[in-house]
């Protein structure tokens, strides 16, 4: 019977392998030649279709895409000036508000400006030449009441140059951060903004003027505000840089003929890369000169469109579209040659591959023919062998599964069964196998995954400054800190290092999660924020820079709270920034901690563009800072109750004094007491930084 089953195998495999073999032979030999006749016909077709179609598509497409391009970048430029239009608006309306409810407020005091004020955001009196201030304080007070106002719109918008307001009896007073430019004389009744805003009685825009610092392209918006008795009170002002929408418009690249530009309501050119300024003058071409009459006046009547124009001799497209907040025009002019010359590349491309794809194919049949034949020679002495070892091993399998499960079940756990049949055999084999090497896998993985995550957190350990003394030879300040992850490894770190002789940055950071993610994250984040300040940033730079890095790629949604500072070891003052994490704090020689003044920004890793603020303190000898993670404040006890920020204060206080590696013990033993056992639920990292000299 065995030897029956066995031949009738055998016939049958060779039987089905010589008819498949021939029959996928043949469907292949016929495929080629179709797909031969197809390459040649399809390749011609495409070649002669090439030149008109696809420069008519090319053209169509990009045609869509320049006035798709000038709405977007309109709109965009647009935005900026309504942002300083409603900013203006706003101010005037509280203006009125204060003015209108005088005998309800106090008089507030401002002063003149002061030197000591630069490069700071601050709100400045100034008063015309022979004013005396005693004449009008009762006005100089009431009006003072708007300067929070001023210096938050100032900060709101980066390419607002100043916020001001001007009155009728004189009084002046303004938001910026150029305090040391200034003198105390000033007149803002003389200035065009302020008359011409007062002759239209509504918001005016001045015409593009150069700023006299050397910033570029400036206008100002203006807007009168009335008294309660419906008389002028003043003129409300607002200097806008235009080097904002410059970027927007002239410094973006629009391949290698395309520029873009923006005219005012007469057709200067006033924000484009032919604007240049003499002598304090801007000097810009009228686009009238540059383009045909008809389509200049369809600009200048606000119009939407995209044309096809010649002028010098060049084909050019000019998408145009108006701009809401003031008269303009955004125009993108790009050269139609540049345009369709993929399409002419392609026709070329194509004639050549149609001849290649032709001669190729001629080759490729007679060399696929000549693999098919030997091919179906090995198929056939293969499978002669197949099957005469399947025939064999028909019952094979049933004797080698009775002798392993006898092995197996003698205790011998590294025996392996071997029996493929394809069938309830061969999955009651791999059972067995899958039941064995489950039991010894498990046991394997616990043994690898420990002896991982100890390199993984030695690693770690070792990418943090853990040498201390860190600076034996700067006697101006000492520093320690210490880390104690949640896991085998962790998600806060820490960092110091010089930037350059006289500077010292610090970092403390905690990123979300735990564990080997969290661990990544940190790496990475370390080494970016590390790398930028290497480079001279500022820590508010570096921040920003770092962040939109991390904000790439970023899918698992891993974000990063981090506090950095600079001190600068000469003059002890520590600059830093904060995104999102706890405030640190800080403690005078002789005194108490106390919190370190930081507003939370935004974390890192959260969302691309944010702009994080600066702040600055001045350390003196015996001053220490305390930076942490939220593994100290919210370190919980068995009753789920957190240790807290006012509980970290009260235990700093009452370690005060003691040398900085013993003032963090005792934090750490502090944190250890009110958790009484509590396993710890993350990170504990700390780091304190004294003023020596």
């Amino acid at each position: 019977m065995r030897g029956s089953i066995y031949g009738k195998i055998r016939r049958q495999v060779l039987l089905s392998s010589l008819t498949a073999a021939a029959a996928v032979c043949l469907a292949a030999v016929i495929c080629i030649i179709v797909m031969r006749g197809n390459v040649i016909g399809t390749s011609e077709r495409l070649g002669s279709a090439a030149a008109g179609d696809s420069k008519e598509a090319l053209e169509h497409q990009m045609r869509e895409s320049l006035l798709q391009l000038a709405l977007n970048k309109a709109a965009i430029s647009d935005e900026q000036l309504a942002a300083v239009s409603r900013l203006v608006s706003v101010t005037a309306h509280n203006l009125e508000e204060i003015v209108s409810n005088s005998d309800m407020l106090l008089p507030m005091g401002i002063g003149f400006p002061d030197a000591a004020n630069a490069g700071r955001t601050a709100a400045q009196l100034r008063l015309p030449e022979g004013t005396a201030r005693e004449d009008i304080e009762d006005e100089i007070g009431l009006l003072a009441h708007i300067s929070p106002l001023l210096i938050a719109q100032h900060d709101s918008l980066e390419y607002v140059r100043s916020v001001y307001l001007g009155s009728e009896n004189g009084v002046s007073i303004s938001a910026d951060r150029d305090s040391d430019l200034k003198t105390n004389i000033f007149d803002p009744r003389t200035r065009g903004w302020y008359n011409a805003a007062k002759d239209a009685g509504e918001q005016t825009w001045t015409d593009v003027f150069a700023d006299n610092s050397g910033r570029g392209l400036a206008i100002t918006c203006a807007m009168p505000f009335y008294g309660p008795d419906g008389r002028l009170f003043g003129v409300v002002g607002a200097g806008m840089e235009l080097n904002a929408l410059r970027e927007i418009v002239v410094e973006t690249s629009l391949g290698e003929t395309g520029y873009a530009f923006i005219a005012n309501g007469r057709g200067d050119m006033i924000i484009s890369d032919m604007v240049t300024i003499e002598d304090g003058a801007v000097i810009s071409p009228n686009l009238t000169e540059l383009f045909p009459g008809d389509t200049a006046a369809r600009i200048l009547e606000g119009g939407t469109g995209i044309e096809r124009v010649q002028t010098d001799g060049e084909d050019l497209f000019i998408a145009y579209a108006p701009l809401d907040t003031l008269p303009w025009s955004l125009s993108v002019v790009m050269s139609v040659e540049e345009v369709i010359a993929p399409a002419t590349e392609s026709e070329r491309n194509i004639i050549n591959l149609t001849n290649d794809a032709v001669s190729g194919t001629d080759r490729m049949i007679f060399i696929t023919l000549g693999i098919f034949a030997l091919a179906l020679l090995l198929t056939l002495a293969g499978n002669a062998l197949m099957a005469r070892r399947m025939a064999a091993g028909l019952a094979r399998p049933i004797i080698e599964l009775n002798t392993g499960a006898g092995i197996i079940g003698a205790g011998d756990l590294d025996y392996r069964l071997d029996v493929k049949t394809g069938d309830e055999i061969e999955t009651l084999s791999d059972a067995f196998n899958t039941m064995i090497s489950s039991i010894k896998t498990i046991t394997a993985d616990k043994e690898r995954i420990g002896a991982e995550l100890d390199v993984a957190t030695k690693i770690q350990a070792s990418m943090l400054p853990c040498i201390f003394p860190a600076f034996p030879n700067r006697k101006e300040f000492d520093i320690y800190a210490s880390m104690i992850p949640a896991k085998e490894v962790g998600g806060d770190f820490y960092d110091f290092f010089l930037t350059d002789d006289n500077t010292l940055a610090v970092v403390m950071a905690d990123v979300s999660g735990k564990g080997v993610p969290a661990a990544l994250f940190m790496v990475i984040a370390k080494t970016l924020i590390k790398n930028n300040a290497q480079y001279g940033k500022s820590p508010k730079e570096v921040f920003e820079a770092v962040n939109n890095i991390l904000c790439e790629n970023n899918d698992a949604d891993m974000f990063v709270t981090a506090f950095m500072g600079y001190l600068d070891i000469p003059t002890g003052l520590f600059t830093y920034v904060n995104a999102g994490h706890n405030p640190p704090l800080i403690r005078r020689n002789g005194g108490s901690f106390e919190w370190l003044p930081t507003k939370p920004g935004f974390v890192l890793a959260g969302m691309e563009g944010m702009r994080y603020k600066q702040d600055e303190v001045t350390l003196s000898t015996g001053d220490e800072l305390f930076l942490y993670t939220d593994g100290v404040t919210e370190a919980v006890n068995n009753s789920n109750e957190l240790f807290s920020d006012p509980k970290l204060l009260e235990v700093a206080n009452d370690c005060r004094g003691l040398p900085l590696k013993e003032f963090a013990a005792s934090v750490k033993r502090e944190i250890d007491t009110f958790a009484d056992g509590a396993e710890q639920a993350d990170d504990i990292t700390m780091l304190v930084l004294k003023m020596t000299e």
